[in-house]
């Protein structure tokens, strides 16, 4: 498999966007895994990008099933440090940490989570990061 990165600064800056199953194998020790699996929860059932804003890729079943369960130690072996969006999914799978990130949409009393967590490998205090959902949806979510 030919990876061809996302973004290269040519400056030692590399980021890699696909399914991390595919790319991890074929890197050598990277800094940091930052990946959002699919949390197991079916959350393209309900979305038309008509009504919602959402952004229809055609792929309505990518979220049925967690991950099997081998990936979480290739994830934690392949990098310095880790980032685990949607880590509260996977709380079985993964060591207990010190640090969570905290994404917080601005938005409450919506029919979403009001946020959302990032399992951090990094020894590091938790931190909510504030950043709303209606600015997320002006790039198409």
């Amino acid at each position: 498999m030919a990876l061809k990165p996302y973004y290269d600064d040519g400056n030692g800056i590399v980021i890699y966007h696909g399914d991390c199953r595919e790319i991890l194998p074929h890197l050598e020790p990277v800094d940091l895994v930052l990946t959002d699996p699919p949390y197991g929860i079916n959350a393209a059932r309900d979305r038309n990008s008509q009504k919602d804003g959402w952004v229809d890729y055609g792929c309505g079943e990518w979220d049925l099933e967690r991950p099997d369960a081998a990936i979480f130690p290739m994830i934690l072996q392949a990098a310095k440090a880790q980032i685990v969006w949607g880590g509260n999914y996977f709380t079985d799978l993964l060591p207990p940490t010190m640090q969570w990130l905290v994404w917080d949409k601005g938005q409450r009393n919506f029919s979403l989570a009001d946020c959302e967590f990032a399992w951090s490998s990094q020894r590091r205090a938790a931190r909510i990061f504030e950043y709303s959902r209606s600015a997320v949806m002006q790039d198409g979510k």
